[in-house]
């Protein structure tokens, strides 16, 4: 059964995911982009790891019951990373993207 924390977390990543998205529309344009086979490799890992994150199998998992420190530790540490990355996005935002491109009067 999920945990208040767990809860948090899941909050901290649609903030993040949130932000992120609003941010595809403020990016500049793109004037190169890279041989498009490393993004499809790219891309499998990062299904890859979403498919072992948010996946529910039993079988897999080792039933740990960790003492409220670690849940408060994990949080913390989860909460400091997502603001990084919030912060990121933000300061970096116009010329940032999913891919290392060319962007358009790219400033950083």
């Amino acid at each position: 059964m999920p945990t208040t924390y767990t809860y948090v977390a899941y909050l901290s990543f649609i903030v993040l995911w949130v932000v992120w998205l609003s941010g595809y529309f403020i990016t500049k344009r793109t004037i190169e982009r890279p041989n498009p086979a490393g993004r499809v490799a790219a891309m499998l890992f990062i299904i890859a790891g979403y498919f072992f994150l948010f996946s529910n199998f039993e079988k897999w998992t080792i039933q740990v019951t960790p003492k409220p420190q670690f849940w408060i530790v994990g949080l913390a540490i989860d909460l400091v990373f997502v603001a990084f990355a919030i912060w990121a996005r933000i300061i970096l935002g116009r010329n940032w993207s999913n891919a290392i491109a060319l962007k358009k009067s790219m400033s950083l």
